[in-house]
């Protein structure tokens, strides 16, 4: 995945999760859990080994699943 790319999804990801609108209680984890994809995307981007990209973008991948179930 491209650099950029990568930083691009994780700040679009975040972005589109603060106009989504829940109850309380789902609303705060829904942000924190989409904080978390835009954190690993960017932190697995800085990674050297794709071993590393692998396990964050993995985590992203995963974090992104728990928010859909949300709905």
């Amino acid at each position: 995945m491209n650099a950029y790319r990568t930083l691009d999804l994780a700040k679009e990801y975040y972005q589109l999760s603060r106009k989504i609108k829940l109850s309380s209680y789902l609303n705060d984890q829904f942000h924190r859990s989409a904080s978390s994809v835009a954190l690993n995307l960017s932190e697995g981007n800085a990674k050297q080994s794709n071993k590393e990209k692998a396990r964050f973008y993995e985590i992203a991948y995963v974090d992104h699943f728990a928010n859909l179930s949300q709905f």
